[in-house]
């Protein structure tokens, strides 16, 4: 049972719980930095145990890329902050316990300890956690910041000082999704249930385009998209669909001037060369290709040295990172989670939430992000790959043909049965 709630905390933290704890913070006045950091050490003990107790699983193909890359990295770790004694954006402390505690260790936790029988618990606290998260959002936040002068800009992007604007967009999405997944998965729902999910998702779109941020706005695209492309000829995805496009059309109906002077202006300042966050991307993009020319094998640096950061996309960190040892089993693992995700959509319709949310961070993570603080996009690939090697598409092949156990209403299986495997 103890096993069980580590496993729960471990995954909802590292989907959606930070942002419940930054409004909290907030709210309260708590310093989120040293609250936050408290937490993120909870999570990894959380994986350390989980991992020890499911040390006995078999290995296979997913654990050996996992593995392979885990050892590239942190060799790359060691040689630039501690060998070369490079210039760093973060201590040298902060990317190990980001990279090992935040992201890799809960990965393998989730991978080898996420089993069938979690799922209804697990789906049903990441939607609380994600609609608790939106609704405080939308009333904490606002688009002003202030200068240490104390003078106020208004940015015309909703964030607070512990949640930024890129955070904030992800979220609304990740409601939307996780919304859009508990009614796919439903045979039948009652008029209550189709206004919860109505409100969730409204909130997150509400959310998204208050944060003004393009990011969030592609990744969401993408995976309606996707959804569409792999469930074309069933009735549900259809009404989603065309309820997406009525809510798009009625939001340029009533809010065009907030869309036009925000997201659109937004888009339009890159094609026309103007923005400059942008700009700085693609000089950090050019010189981690540079870096990773330079060796190609093992890759130079932790961080794009011409902008002292991250190149925002991981596929292109991680040649300039780890080389060709570490990128490839890293590619490896984002197509085969890809795959599965295309697989749950299709067939297992209980983790179509999850599948939606590997989608849309699989996306961020090409537009902005880092591996040593993608958390959300590591946990979420693991899972999808443990639901896919697991035999749970098997389990719900034979049983298509009955009635499913719908989430979050399902009475059938005590919260926290059976043992953790």
């Amino acid at each position: 049972m103890i096993l069980r709630g580590f496993f729960y905390y471990l995954v909802v933290w590292s989907l959606v719980g930070y942002s419940l704890l930054a409004g909290i913070n907030h709210a309260i006045g708590l310093d989120n930095s040293v609250v936050s950091l408290g937490f993120r050490a909870i999570g990894g003990l959380c994986a350390a145990a989980l991992i020890a107790f499911a040390a006995r699983r078999r290995f296979d193909f997913n654990l050996l890329m996992i593995l392979i890359f885990t050892v590239a990295y942190a060799t790359q770790l060691t040689l630039t902050l501690h060998l070369r004694q490079e210039p760093s954006a973060q201590e040298p402390i902060d990317y190990w316990a980001w990279a090992m505690g935040g992201c890799i260790f809960p990965a393998l936790a989730t991978y080898l300890c996420l089993t069938e029988d979690k799922r209804d618990w697990l789906f049903r606290l990441v939607l609380a956690v994600s609609a608790l998260s939106t609704v405080m959002m939308l009333l904490l936040g606002n688009s002003m910041t202030y200068l240490p002068s104390g003078m106020g800009i208004d940015t015309g992007r909703w964030s607070i000082p512990t949640f930024n604007p890129i955070a904030m967009g992800h979220l609304g999405v990740t409601t939307i999704l996780v919304s859009f997944g508990w009614f796919l998965n439903q045979r039948r729902m009652k008029v209550k249930q189709l206004a919860i999910v109505g409100g969730l998702v409204a909130a997150g779109a509400l959310l998204l385009l208050l944060a003004n941020s393009r990011g969030p706005l592609v990744s969401l695209g993408a995976c309606l998209f996707t959804l569409a492309l792999s469930r074309f000829n069933r009735k549900r995805t259809a009404a989603i669909l065309i309820i997406s496009g009525f809510g798009v059309a009625v939001l340029f109906a009533t809010q065009y001037e907030l869309i036009y002077e925000g997201i659109l202006r937004r888009f339009s300042m890159v094609s026309t060369g103007q923005d400059q966050a942008t700009e700085l991307r693609l000089i950090a993009i050019n010189g981690a290709w540079d870096q990773f020319l330079t060796s190609p094998l093992m890759g130079d640096g932790i961080e794009e040295r011409n902008t002292g950061f991250y190149p925002h996309n991981v596929i292109l960190e991680a040649l300039m990172t780890t080389g060709l040892i570490g990128a490839i089993p890293f590619v490896l693992l984002l197509t085969k989670a890809t795959h599965a995700s295309w697989t749950i959509m299709r067939k297992h319709e209980e983790f179509i939430w999850l599948a939606l949310i590997q989608v849309q961070y699989l996306i961020a993570a090409q537009l902005s992000g880092a591996i040593y603080q993608a958390t959300s996009l590591w946990v979420s690939v693991a899972a999808v790959l443990a639901v896919s090697s697991k035999g749970f598409f098997s389990t719900s092949d034979q049983t298509s043909k009955r009635k499913r156990r719908p989430l979050v209403t399902s009475p059938a299986r005590p919260a926290f049965a059976g043992p953790v495997r």
